[in-house]
C-alpha cells in the first residue's frame, strides 16, 4: 500500500517498502498543481481533481489518463469514486490524539500551533499499520498512532512555496521566502499561517530540513527574505524590513539598526572581507564589518537608484546593477558607469551580475551580456523566451547545463 499526498506543487507517492517518494508534476496532459481532491475506485484507479481538471492514474497499468481519453466521463456525483480532500465531507471517527505542547488537535477543523495559528485539516486516512495520516494546509502532515494515541507532526520540504532567494553555503542550501495568499482549491481563501520571511535550510549530506520563522526566532526581522550571503563565520539576510546576521558559531541572530540605511527595504547584499555592501530600493549603503557602522554611499551617480544586484571581484572591485544601468567602483573609491560600446543594452534596467573568472555576466529582460575584463570584448546572447516581469536571476556554472 502506498501513501499519496496532493500538494499545491504536485502529487507525491510514498512507498513504505523502500522509503522513497516519487513526485508527479503532470499527468494525462494536465498539470498536477492545486490538487484539492483525490478519488479512489474499486478497479484500482486514482482520480486527482484540481484547477485544470481531473487526471487519472491507473495503478494496474501504471499510466496517466484523463476521463475523456479513458472513455469514462466523470461527473461531480460519480458514485464509484471514494473521495478524499475537498470533495470529502470530513467525518472524524478516530480518537482525540494527544499532542506535545507545540500543538492543539481540534478535529475535524484544524491543528493549532503554539503561536495560536490554526491550520485547516484537509483529510484523514488510516493505513494498515494502525496509523491515521492527517493532512493540513500549511503544517504539512501528521501521523496519529491508534496504539499510543500520540499525534506527531512531520515537517519536510519548503516552509513556503514562494521562494524569493537561495544561498549555497557548503553542505547547506538556504531558501528564503515570502508567504503569499493561498486559495483552498477554489473553495475558500485562506491566508498561509507562516509569517512572511520564513527560511528553510536543507542539509544535503544528512537530508535534514530546518525551519527559521520570525515568530520563533529572536533577532530575525519579519519581512520577505529578498537576499542572502554567507562566508565561513556568518550568514547575512536582507528583507524588506531590515537586515539580520547569524553568527554560525554562537547560532544567534542579530538585527542591524535600520535608521542609518537609505531605506530598510533591502534588495541585495554583497560581502567582502571588510565590508557588507547593502543595496536598497533607494540607493547603496556600506557597513564596516568590524564596527558595524552603516553609511550611505554618497556617489552622485548612484544616489537614489534601485540597486538590483551587487558583485565583488577578488580585487574588491564592486559592480552594481541598477534600474539605470551598471556602475563599477574601483578599490580607490572611483565610480564609473559601464556601457556596451556596440549596443545600448546597459542603459536601462539591469537585474543581475555574476562574476566568472575574467568574465562578468549581466542579465536584462531580453538578453545576457558577457564582458571579458582581460580583452575588453563584449558578447550578447538573446533570450529566446519571455521572462515576464518578475525577478531575473542568473547562475553561472563551470559546465554546460
Amino acid at each position: 500500500m502506498n501513501l499519496w499526498c496532493a500538494t499545491r506543487e504536485g502529487v507525491s507517492r510514498y512507498d513504505p517498502g523502500t522509503g522513497y517518494w516519487t513526485t508527479y508534476l503532470s499527468g494525462g496532459g494536465r498539470f498536477l498543481t492545486d490538487i484539492h481532491s483525490i478519488g479512489v475506485t474499486d478497479d484500482r484507479r486514482l482520480f486527482f481533481e484540481g484547477s485544470t481538471g481531473v487526471a487519472i492514474f491507473d495503478l494496474m497499468r501504471n499510466i496517466w489518463t484523463t476521463p475523456e481519453s479513458s472513455g469514462r466521463l466523470l461527473s461531480s456525483s460519480a458514485g464509484y469514486v471514494r473521495w478524499y480532500g475537498a470533495r470529502e465531507r470530513l467525518l472524524y471517527n478516530y480518537p482525540l490524539f494527544h499532542t506535545d505542547l507545540d500543538y492543539v488537535f481540534n478535529p475535524p477543523e484544524s491543528i493549532m500551533d503554539k503561536n495560536a495559528y490554526a491550520y485547516p485539516i484537509t483529510s484523514f486516512q488510516e493505513d494498515t499499520f494502525a496509523n491515521v495520516w492527517i493532512s493540513t494546509w500549511g503544517l504539512n502532515i501528521g501521523k496519529g498512532s491508534l496504539r499510543s494515541l500520540q499525534l506527531d507532526m512531520y515537517r519536510i520540504g519548503l516552509a513556503s512555496r514562494n521562494v524569493t532567494s537561495m544561498l549555497f553555503d557548503g553542505d547547506l542550501i538556504w531558501f528564503g521566502s515570502a508567504s503569499p495568499l493561498l486559495d483552498f482549491g477554489g473553495f475558500s481563501p485562506l491566508q498561509t499561517m507562516q509569517e512572511s520571511g520564513s527560511i528553510t535550510r536543507f542539509n544535503t549530506v544528512t537530508g535534514v530540513w530546518d525551519y527559521i520563522l520570525p515568530h520563533e526566532t529572536d533577532g530575525l526581522p519579519v519581512g520577505s527574505i529578498n537576499t542572502m550571503v554567507a562566508d565561513t563565520s556568518e550568514v547575512w539576510i536582507g528583507t524588506d524590513n531590515g537586515i539580520a546576521v547569524l553568527d554560525k558559531s554562537e547560532k544567534l541572530w542579530t538585527p542591524l539598526p535600520v535608521q542609518d540605511l537609505t531605506t530598510p527595504d533591502i534588495t541585495t547584499l554583497g560581502l567582502s572581507p571588510t565590508h557588507l555592501w547593502i543595496g536598497t530600493t533607494t540607493g547603496l549603503n556600506r557597513m564596516d564589518r568590524h564596527s558595524r557602522v552603516i553609511m550611505p554611499v554618497p556617489a552622485p551617480a548612484i544616489l537614489n537608484l534601485w540597486i538590483h544586484d551587487i558583485a565583488i571581484s577578488r580585487q574588491e572591485t564592486v559592480w552594481i546593477a541598477t534600474n539605470q544601468g551598471v556602475y563599477r567602483r574601483s578599490r580607490r573609491g572611483k565610480w564609473q558607469k559601464i556601457e556596451d560600446p556596440d549596443t545600448a543594452n546597459l542603459n536601462g534596467a539591469v537585474f543581475e551580475i555574476e562574476m566568472d573568472n575574467d568574465d562578468v555576466w549581466f542579465g536584462i529582460r531580453t538578453a545576457l551580456l558577457k564582458y571579458d575584463r582581460k580583452t575588453g570584448d563584449w558578447q550578447t546572447y538573446s533570450i529566446p523566451l519571455s521572462v515576464g516581469d518578475g525577478p531575473l536571476q542568473i547562475y553561472v556554472t563551470v559546465q554546460s547545463v
